[in-house]
């Protein structure tokens, strides 16, 4: 919140609202475009169930003599948990993937970024670097006009 009254005074609220907006688009682009790859892949993914369905009920309609009830009922349970099954795969799958993606960008941020905890171990202070220490000023002059 700090800066806010500033913004408020100056009435730069429409100005800071539409970059954020720009910003909170850009940064949430990938997830969109994973989302609707995601959609895709679905969609495809019941089409072919949706045609394995249609070549099962055709065969069993062309050899109706040669299955009974209750096999055609399971065969076709059997299909449709083979597309809820599938489905999950692919979803935690690409969840899973993302997840080792950013774990693998925090790991390499780690790596190759330098601490910035300065330790006796890693920057030594020179052996004249002062104990104590003061400000002094002098011949400083301050005004408002």
């Amino acid at each position: 919140m700090t800066g806010a009254g500033t913004i408020r005074a100056f009435g730069w609220q429409a100005r800071f609202e539409a970059t954020c907006h720009a910003l909170l688009d850009l940064s949430q682009r990938p997830v969109y475009l994973l989302y609707c790859i995601q959609q895709w892949l679905g969609f495809v993914l019941d089409l072919i169930v949706a045609a394995l369905a249609v070549i099962l009920v055709s065969i069993i309609v062309t050899w109706k003599d040669k299955f009974s009830p209750g096999a055609v009922g399971v065969s076709l349970v059997m299909v449709m948990t083979f597309n809820a099954t599938l489905m999950s795969l692919i979803k935690y799958w690409t969840l899973l993937e993302t997840s080792i993606g950013a774990v693998a960008r925090v790991k390499a941020f780690v790596a190759t970024t330098e601490s910035e905890e300065r330790t006796e171990a890693t920057d030594p202070l020179p052996q004249d670097w002062p104990e104590n220490g003061a400000v002094s000023f002098s011949r400083v002059f301050a005004s408002h006009s």
